[in-house]
């Protein structure tokens, strides 16, 4: 059995080599918009990459539950920060009032099983790590829009690069795993083309489609439905059942997410020249 940073690294190999035999025909012409965003491309690239090993090392340490909720749970506010610092974006008093909102109820979600022992601190610091880094991509990849890199090129080459950053991390977890040839069945082959292609490839292809039309934060305050949608499957699917704090807290963050995508435009309070004032204005043109 391959372990978890090696399914991580398997993944996003898979999804950006997928990636770039689509994207092969339109590289060359986006080229020139590449080249001239190395910086933003550059810091897709290696947060993505740094997030397959931080995510992993965070769930393994602090378990499940707990490794997700902080990462996904703290992304918008990092993403916030960063945008912040960067001045491509200024929260507004309402989006941090919704992202505080979508925080408490996963806290909530994920309490009524928080009776074992406190998590360690290598997974909670490691599950920040890879928060900083899905925060870090999220900016990164809207400013590459912005400046005119076509979505599937940006998504092609940031995870093929990725991929390639990986393959270190890939060997090894081949040389540690039980049964390595596991990935040559129909099993292994079926769930790496899902991984790869589903979960990875075609995942980020709609994040970044949606990333056109909203701030980085407002992206990152969404893929909070990420562990929504993992509690609802679980009581649907899995027959699991949801203490009444599960379920305030699963309506909390239903209700932040409503919030975040109908946000009004006056909300969004844009920092003239920067981001948000470049979309809006390529979106009017």
């Amino acid at each position: 059995m391959l372990p978890p940073a090696g399914v991580g690294a398997l993944r996003v190999l898979v999804g950006g080599l997928a990636l770039a035999l689509v994207a092969a025909p339109g590289l060359r012409a986006a080229w020139p918009t590449l080249r001239a965003a190395r910086g933003p491309l550059l810091a897709a690239v290696l947060a993505t990459a740094a997030y397959q090993p931080a995510f992993f090392t965070g769930v393994r340490e602090a378990g499940v539950a707990v490794g997700t909720i902080v990462t996904v749970g703290a992304a918008p506010f990092l993403a916030g920060l960063i945008g912040l610092v960067l001045g491509d974006h200024r929260p507004s008093r309402r989006w941090l009032l919704t992202a505080s909102v979508a925080a408490t109820g996963l806290v909530l979600l994920v309490a009524p099983g928080g009776r074992g022992p406190a998590p360690s601190t290598t997974g909670v610091v490691s599950a920040l790590g890879a928060a900083l880094a899905f925060a870090t991509y999220t900016v990164a990849a809207k400013r590459l829009l912005v400046r005119g890199v076509p979505r599937l090129a940006a998504v092609a080459v940031t995870f093929l690069g990725a991929g390639l950053l990986l393959v270190p991390v890939l060997a090894a977890a081949l040389r540690a795993a039980a049964a390595p040839d596991v990935l040559v069945t129909p099993r292994g082959i079926a769930v790496v083309g899902w991984l790869g292609l589903g979960a990875t490839a075609a995942a980020y292809l709609l994040f970044t489609a949606g990333l056109r039309t909203v701030p980085a934060v407002t992206g990152a305050t969404m893929a909070l439905a990420e562990p929504l949608t993992a509690t609802a499957l679980g009581v649907l699917l899995l027959g699991e059942r949801l203490p009444a704090a599960g379920v305030a807290g699963a309506a909390l963050v239903a209700g932040a997410l409503v919030a975040a995508a109908r946000r009004p435009e006056r909300d969004r309070a844009p920092v003239p020249g920067g981001i948000d004032g470049a979309v809006g204005g390529s979106a009017r043109r």
